[in-house]
C-alpha cells in the first residue's frame, strides 16, 4: 500500500453525486444527478487514449483520484468539478489503516 497522502496536496474541491430515476410519464425513466457531498481530492492522470463511437473517434482520459475515506463512495456514483464528469470505474484503499481511498475514474465532459 501506499504510504499517506500529504493533505495539502488534496487541492481539488469536488462535488460527489448519485444518481435518481424518476419515472418519465411513457414507461421509462429519467435519470438526475443529486449532490451528496464536497470533497477535496488528488488528480492523477492514469492513462489517456481513444475510442470509437457513432460520433467517430473520441479521446479518454483515465484518472486516479485520491480522496479521505468515505462509505459513499462507489461505482455507482461520479465526482463533478464544473463542466467535467469523473464517472467512477472503481474503489480501493491506498493506505493500509483505510483513511484514504483511490478512484479510478474516466473523464468527460458534458
Amino acid at each position: 500500500m501506499a504510504k499517506r497522502p500529504d493533505i495539502g496536496t488534496l487541492r481539488h474541491r469536488l462535488v460527489l453525486e448519485y444518481p435518481q430515476r424518476k419515472p418519465d410519464g411513457a414507461g421509462g425513466h429519467v435519470t438526475t444527478w443529486l449532490a451528496l457531498a464536497d470533497v477535496w481530492a488528488r488528480i492523477e492522470i492514469a492513462g489517456r487514449g481513444e475510442r470509437v463511437d457513432a460520433g467517430g473517434r473520441k479521446s479518454s482520459l483515465s484518472l486516479d483520484i485520491i480522496v479521505r475515506a468515505r462509505s459513499e463512495i462507489s461505482a455507482s456514483r461520479r465526482f463533478r468539478d464544473s463542466a467535467r464528469i469523473y464517472d467512477i470505474q472503481a474503489v480501493e484503499p491506498l493506505t493500509d489503516d483505510g483513511a484514504f481511498l483511490i478512484v479510478r475514474c474516466d473523464a468527460r465532459n458534458l
